[in-house]
């Protein structure tokens, strides 16, 4: 037990600088760039937990993690999400009091078992008419963490605002993954709030940076306008997307994939393609022909994470949540700081 206060007394002090969250999956290269860059993270937070409609909670941290978070000192708060991100499964659960119980004593469990500073809620696909039932499973989940001394976090998928927009897919994005999330009632209970400032071009949309400066800036502004900014953690992605032609018997018929900055760059390479850099959207791109037909590629550099990690420091928020270890340019470790234990 002391070794976990002892945990919990250095993560008390965390760096005055915006805090590097850097999600983490169980990929071997998400793996080996958490090991190699633990004195650059602040807080980690690992894929682990699932939860059904009964409030039933399975996952179990990799040793790995535990390791090295303990080793470095990291703020370890692990994900718990809905599978596949089922609407009605979510529903289900934040509509049943007693399965709501049976998460929150698994969670706070599981807090005590591993020594985490908290856990982090990342639910999506959560229809809009059920906000107030989203910011109450909140609220009894932070009461019920609190009770240990651990935090809660959420991951929320951003707005412009309160409208669901003037086309059919902005309608759809918000009644389905943007409006449950109102920030006024959330913020009051949790430690923070990772903006999921990501993904702005999908394979819904035509080609585009995934997460272009204006937009972001603009998502971090109305944050503002609705909760503390020492609440709000900037979402900053860290991979592209690569537009190309589809089946022709499939909806929809373009492709968007994701791709790795490394990957794209040895793309570029490998076809002689020209990177350019948008001076509004902060993000390179470049372009190609394939088979006669123009393919895109937007991804994210040290560059593009320099200048968001820059903004979230200028505009004094919490910090940034970054999506998805392994996925980086590795010059972007020089942007930060080394964490001081």
């Amino acid at each position: 037990m002391r070794s976990l206060t002892l945990m919990f007394a250095g993560w008390a002090l965390l760096s005055a600088q915006p805090k590097a969250l850097f999600y983490l999956n169980d990929s071997p290269a998400s793996i080996r760039s958490f090991q190699a860059n633990a004195d650059k993270i602040d807080v980690i937070v690992p894929t682990v937990y699932s939860v059904d409609a009964a409030g039933l909670v399975w996952g179990k941290p990799d040793p790995r993690v535990l390791e090295t978070s303990r080793k470095f000192r990291v703020a370890l708060m692990p994900i718990i999400v809905n599978p596949g991100f089922k609407q009605d499964m979510i529903h289900a659960l934040m509509a049943n009091a007693e399965a709501r119980r049976r998460m929150n004593a698994t969670l706070l469990a599981e807090c005590r078992k591993y020594g985490y500073y908290g856990i982090q809620f990342d639910f999506e696909n959560i229809n809009y008419l059920d906000r107030d039932l989203l910011a109450s499973m909140v609220k009894e989940t932070s009461a019920a963490l609190g009770r240990g001394g651990f935090k809660l976090s959420i991951a929320t998928v951003p707005n412009e605002g309160d409208e669901p927009g003037k086309s059919d897919y902005t309608r759809w994005v918000f009644q389905n993954w943007r409006g449950a999330f109102d920030l006024r009632q959330l913020a009051p209970y949790v430690d923070f709030i990772s903006l999921m400032t990501y993904d702005q071009h999908t394979r819904n949309t035509p080609p585009g940076p995934v997460a272009g400066m204006t937009w972001v800036e603009k998502l971090a502004a109305y944050a503002e306008s609705q909760m503390p900014k020492a609440k709000i953690s900037l979402g900053v992605a860290l991979y592209g997307r690569r537009w190309s032609a589809g089946m022709r018997d499939k909806d929809p018929a373009v492709a968007a994939s994701t791709i790795y900055a490394a990957d794209a760059v040895d793309l570029a390479k490998a076809i002689d393609a020209t990177v350019q850099w948008d001076p509004l959207e902060h993000a390179p791109w470049f372009y190609f022909y394939r088979d006669g037909i123009r393919e895109y590629v937007f991804y994210n550099d040290a560059r593009s994470f320099e200048d968001r990690y820059a903004m979230a420091r200028e505009r004094g928020l919490h910090g940034i949540s970054a999506w998805i270890l392994g996925s980086e340019d590795p010059g972007l470790w020089r942007s930060l700081p080394d964490r001081k234990p």
